[in-house]
């Protein structure tokens, strides 16, 4: 394989990548392995609900505004252009959701 060069490789769906650690060492990790670096959780610690337009999970502090539970909340937000916004509180796991349109939002639900 290390004799192939990249473009005689042939397509397929890959269960191992190569690349280079942070340290410039060679390395080898399974699927796996790389969606686990892939996936990060932002903290979000004051600002306004309302400025979270890009999709991703965060965790936010009670001191963010338009948070209708005033709480410690775990969001996720999905979607492009127009998207939904997923909350839950911590301490009972209530949810409350609402979507943004053309840049209106809904009211939570």
């Amino acid at each position: 394989m290390a004799d192939k060069k990249e473009n005689e490789l042939s397509a397929g769906i890959p269960v191992r990548l190569r690349g280079i650690d942070t340290e410039g060492n060679s390395i080898n990790v399974s699927m796996t392995e790389t969606k686990k670096s892939l996936f990060f959780v932002q903290f979000i610690n004051n600002g306004s609900l309302n400025d979270i337009n890009i999709p991703g999970e965060y965790i936010l502090y009670p001191a963010v505004k338009d948070n209708p539970f005033n709480g410690w909340c775990w969001l996720k937000v999905i979607g492009g252009s127009d998207y939904i916004q997923i909350l839950i509180l911590f301490s009972s796991l209530e949810e409350k959701r609402r979507s943004c349109i053309n840049g209106e939002y809904s009211e939570w639900k």
